[in-house]
């Protein structure tokens, strides 16, 4: 049988079996249902079918979606079909069908056995909806659902959902249930849930048991300059940071839980001199606060994209400094995966079903890599990731400084609060277009954007404590910019000599007199530089050695103006504003005019 997604007769099934319950739409999750349904929104508006917004439904969204959906007849038919194909391979008599799909699309991933079958075929339409398409089409026809009820007031009213005649679906089939919203097998879902009155929910043996997957909001709504202060001192209690640090992990942490309200997901990057300066405990830390988090000290490229797609983590990677040198994939896959509409991975995956008969074997797949992420690692980052996170350098304590075991750590009533904001205030994040400090260029003011849009929302002293960390910690990453201290060091070395070309070996001469503590020496691995490698530095900003005469000798070298406008583009502001703030400038140099004028490059 060869039916196509549109072709379903809605008539075939008076109601949809399981999108119509609020229990299996709340198991499926805010998130992903928003996810699916802004596919269709030009088909939605073309019917002028208004579904509920999740953020102004006040507890009740999944209960007022069943309601739009118990009326299948009024859907579009794009979006119709769709739901009806889901159900269809969700229904029991297909379940074998959508297994093999999902354990050969998803070989790594093992669902806990209460997650739902339809949130499955849902993972294998956010996948790919050819797969849905060919996989129904080998499906046999459900029967007709005509048992379901055509509403569900009883259930958002709270009353029991197993009244006579309101056979609850299989997929969840717990047996004889009063208020499936509150039953074990979707307080289970994939998840570990924890509040203030209920024992945690085990966790499915896919994820470590220490892993919150996901906490229930907090009730009331919630005071975000508060919460951003308790955040930074719980970090403080147990970590010795640099400043502006704990002001932007506080930040971050809230991040985590509104980066899919925002196009870019800020990463972290966390280096040390060497071990023992406090990055795993930080990461501990950060594991117990952030939403969803996925920590690891070593992972490969598959396992990578496809956690992302199916978990929508904060990923924590520790130790890079191990591996992420020896898979140059997984390093391009985390220079693309902080901006969202470029994070996608492309990979051949086995074709659906239906597809063989033409005698193909593979289709295209498209794989998210979007998530916050934190890297750390022993020594610098490779410098087109560091360029793509906010970078801090953790140092080991003194024995004066004291902090607070982990043990004593709580954490469940913070993440529950970062939850409840984030679900107030998602219109605002994504609407947010906040003020950027203009010394930010453009890609640290695209990593810090989403964290200016939290701090303006929380108001008090955090607007100004977020832009201030984000100039400090910017500058302070430029100033460990390999190739621009070089650059900047040449650029004094011209100053000094009062001069407008310099012979290559009078260069190299004083660059290796002025190497000690210059990031650009972390390039030669301490070893002092040569022509050769100084000529291979500066050969791709377009800079060649030239042959001249300088009081009667003659050789290779560098002029001046050859090099002012990789100056002007190359080096870091901060690094220079601090040169030029130290010593009035001892020589002139071309503006972009042609005048003379201040040594500044950039004037």
């Amino acid at each position: 049988m060869n039916t196509s997604i549109n072709s379903i007769n809605p008539v075939n099934l008076i109601n949809l079996r399981f999108f119509s319950y609020p229990a299996i739409l709340e198991a499926i999750g805010h998130a992903r249902l928003a996810k699916f349904f802004d596919g269709f929104d030009a088909d939605l508006r073309a019917t002028s079918v208004l579904l509920p917004d999740p953020e102004t439904a006040n507890g009740s969204y999944c209960a007022s979606l069943a309601a739009v959906l118990s009326s299948p007849e009024l859907l579009p038919e794009r979006l119709r079909g769709t739901l009806l194909t889901l159900e269809r391979l969700a229904a029991p008599e297909n379940l074998n069908h959508l297994q093999a799909a999902f354990a050969r699309y998803f070989p790594d991933v093992r669902p806990p056995q209460t997650s739902p079958p339809i949130d499955r075929a849902l993972d294998l339409w956010f996948w790919s909806p050819k797969i849905i398409h060919d996989l129904a089409a080998s499906c046999p026809e459900a029967p007709p659902n005509l048992s379901a009820p055509a509403r569900h007031s009883s259930e958002s009213d709270g009353g029991s959902a197993g009244e006579a005649g309101e056979a609850l679906p299989a997929p969840i089939n717990p047996g004889n249930l009063t208020n499936p919203v509150n039953t074990p097998a979707i307080q289970n879902l994939n998840s570990k849930i924890e509040n203030e009155d209920e024992p945690p929910a085990a966790l499915p043996a896919s994820v470590p048991p220490d892993w919150v997957m996901h906490v229930k909001p907090w009730p009331e709504p919630v005071d975000a300059k508060a919460l951003l202060d308790t955040l930074r001192s719980t970090l403080l209690r147990f970590l010795i940071l640099p400043k502006w640090v704990a002001e932007t992990l506080a930040l971050w942490i809230l991040h985590t839980y509104a980066f899919e309200w925002r196009d870019v997901s800020t990463y972290l990057g966390v280096e040390s001199p060497e071990r023992r300066c406090g990055k795993t405990t930080l990461l501990t830390i950060l594991c117990r606060l952030v939403n969803r988090p996925v920590v690891s000290a070593n992972v490969s490229s598959p396992a990578f994209f496809r956690a992302i797609e199916e978990l929508k983590p904060t990923l924590m990677i520790d130790e890079a400094d191990r591996f992420l040198k020896s898979k140059s994939g997984l390093q391009g896959i985390l220079n693309a995966g902080y901006h969202k509409p470029t994070a996608y991975v492309l990979r051949m995956v086995p074709s659906g079903a239906g597809s063989k008969a033409d005698g193909k074997s593979s289709d295209l797949a498209f794989f998210s890599c979007w998530c916050p992420k934190v890297i750390a690692q022993i020594g610098r980052l490779p410098e087109t990731l560091a360029d793509r996170c906010i970078v801090f350098r953790m140092q080991r304590k003194t024995p004066g400084e004291e902090c607070e075991r982990i043990r004593n750590l709580e954490t469940i009533t913070l993440r529950r609060q970062c939850a409840r904001f984030v679900l107030d205030h998602g219109k605002q994040i994504s609407n947010a277009r906040p003020e950027l400090p203009k010394s930010l260029n453009d890609r640290a003011a695209d990593i810090w954007e989403p964290l200016f849009v939290l701090a303006d929302l929380a108001g008090g002293e955090w607007p100004e404590l977020a832009r201030r960390a984000a100039v400090s910690l910017s500058a302070s990453a430029e100033d460990g910019n390999s190739i621009g201290s070089l650059l900047l060091d040449i650029f004094v070395l011209f100053i000094d000599a009062k001069t407008d070309r310099m012979f290559t070996r009078t260069l190299v001469e004083g660059l290796n007199s002025r190497s000690s503590g210059r990031p650009w020496m972390e390039l030669r691995n301490g070893q002092v530089i040569t022509e050769s490698w100084l000529a291979q530095q500066l050969r791709p900003y377009g800079i060649r050695p030239r042959t001249f005469r300088i009081a009667g000798s003659q050789a290779k070298g560098y002029l001046e103006e050859d090099c002012m406008e990789t100056f002007r583009r190359y080096i870091p502001k901060s690094e220079l504003e601090a040169l030029l703030a130290e010593s009035e400038p001892a020589a002139d140099a071309p503006t972009e005019d042609g005048q003379k004028g201040a040594s500044d490059p950039n004037a």
